[in-house]
């Protein structure tokens, strides 16, 4: 999104546009920090934030608190209020999405995403260092300071400990529903 939402009420259809939309390709639980990062907030604490949140669970019931900690889920309510389908039609579809999202969330590093996505998305165990220098970085920190890594990882897209230097996409940006 270009612009953040100006009201809470305008929060809470943001982020409910979102979990809509991922849900309907199999995605079922999303984090507050993820829900505030997709409508253009930093922190899902901050004032503005903080109110929309409210409204989406509070006054609108369109969430709950998911199984983990600081996670929402979609009630039957805002199921049922779901928009027609808006399934991707294939993978490609899935990715293109998660790539703009993390586009439109990074202040340096956007025009290494597409070349990151393409390295991690076979799924298996990375080495930061060779990642870093497949992406023409000389020095992995400076790669590590572009914040993709942290993103993806606070997004749920990659697991791994990158201080001991590797990285893994996870399977979330390969939903089952479409396989």
């Amino acid at each position: 999104m270009s612009d953040k939402p100006k009201t809470p009420k305008g929060v809470s259809d943001a982020m409910f546009k979102f979990m809509c939309n991922e849900h309907s390709f199999g995605m079922t639980e999303w984090t507050k920090m993820e829900l505030a990062n997709v409508v253009g907030f930093a922190n899902p604490r901050s004032e503005k934030c903080g109110k929309g949140l409210k409204v989406l669970v509070n006054d609108e019931k369109l969430a709950v608190k998911g199984s983990k900690s600081d996670t929402l889920i979609l009630t039957t309510k805002g199921i049922a209020l779901k928009p027609k389908e808006s399934k991707p039609k294939n993978i490609h579809e899935v990715h293109e999405r998660f790539i703009e999202g993390l586009k439109h969330k990074l202040k340096s590093g956007k025009d290494k995403v597409d070349q990151l996505w393409e390295i991690l998305k076979d799924r298996q165990i990375h080495d930061i260092k060779d990642v870093a220098e497949q992406l023409g970085y000389k020095n992995p920190r400076s790669f590590l300071n572009t914040k993709i890594i942290a993103t993806m990882k606070e997004i749920g897209l990659v697991k791994g400990d990158s201080g001991k230097g590797k990285v893994q996409m996870t399977d979330k940006p390969f939903p089952s529903a479409l396989a």
